[in-house]
């Protein structure tokens, strides 16, 4: 016998659209990050797969609080910089994990600073060099005044290659937006 003699077609065409709605919120709801509770930190546009919001042609947008970088960080780097003293813990995602998190598809990220400082870091930085989205700097949340509250730093100890102009030019301070291509 077979299902469609055990429900009058209605009923079955009701079950289906039903399966398939719920399967549909399913694959949206794995596509989605939690929503943003504090003041955002950063937004994260382009090529990416998953967000919190959408952009205002709807493709997926993340907005991500501190609260949320945290949830997903935690990654320490202890690291002398040409812009401190000594050596530096700084704690935040690394840029492996935000690009997986995000389904990155692009190719290149064009990273933007609060002071319109803007400046492209291939997708292979955020995931060979090591790339580090710090959101405190020894223990401590970093102020605007202080290069906060985010600054993009690489291991510069590790490599004399992160102390070439192109990653000098690649650690930006007081980021605030990428955009995935």
């Amino acid at each position: 016998m077979s299902l469609r003699h055990c429900l009058p077609l209605p009923r079955f065409a009701a079950l289906a659209v039903l399966l398939v709605c719920l399967l549909a919120s399913d694959r949206s709801l794995a596509e989605t990050l939690p929503a943003p509770e504090g003041p955002v930190l950063l937004e994260v546009t382009g090529a990416i797969s998953k967000g919190n919001a959408r952009d205002d042609q709807g493709r997926p947008l993340a907005e991500l609080d501190l609260a949320l970088l945290e949830r997903f960080g935690g990654t320490l780097l202890e690291t002398e910089t040409p812009w401190t003293q000594g050596p530096v813990v700084f704690e935040g995602i690394a840029g492996a994990q935000l690009i997986e998190l995000l389904g990155v598809e692009g190719q290149t990220a064009a990273a933007v600073a609060l002071n319109d400082y803007r400046v492209d870091i291939p997708v292979s930085d955020f995931r060979d060099a090591e790339l580090l989205i710090a959101y405190r700097r020894d223990g401590e949340a970093m102020r605007v005044r202080d290069k906060g509250p985010l600054w993009i730093v690489f291991p510069f100890s590790d490599d004399a290659k992160y102390g070439s102009n192109d990653y000098l030019a690649r650690s930006v301070w007081q980021l605030h937006r990428l955009d995935f291509r």
